[in-house]
């Protein structure tokens, strides 16, 4: 199964995530995370930071991100991340909160 048809028929199992449907092609998601790479590539840790706790300000205000939900990605993460790179993510989550 890819990873397209697995957001879209898989998540919703359980209730336990938010049904996800992805309706780019494989050619769209390749294009888009180019761009991101491209955008993103030459800026150094702390610009990264700065630019992540800004994506993070404007969408806890808009409404799209919380506490809970920022607790739930820290999770997922920190459950497959090595422990000798968990302190990082702490540093990180701590700063989004």
């Amino acid at each position: 199964m890819d990873f397209k048809n697995f957001c879209n028929e898989q998540l919703q199992s359980d209730n336990k995530y938010e049904r996800i449907h992805i309706d780019n092609t494989e050619e769209d998601i390749k294009n888009q995370a180019k761009q991101s790479f491209e955008k993103y590539a030459n800026l150094s840790n702390e610009q990264l930071m700065q630019e992540l706790i800004n994506v993070t300000n404007q969408k806890k205000s808009d409404g799209t991100l919380d506490g809970k939900k920022i607790q739930d990605m820290y999770s997922a993460i920190s459950s497959i991340l090595p422990a000798e790179n968990k302190k990082n993510l702490d540093d990180i989550f701590d700063r989004l909160k």
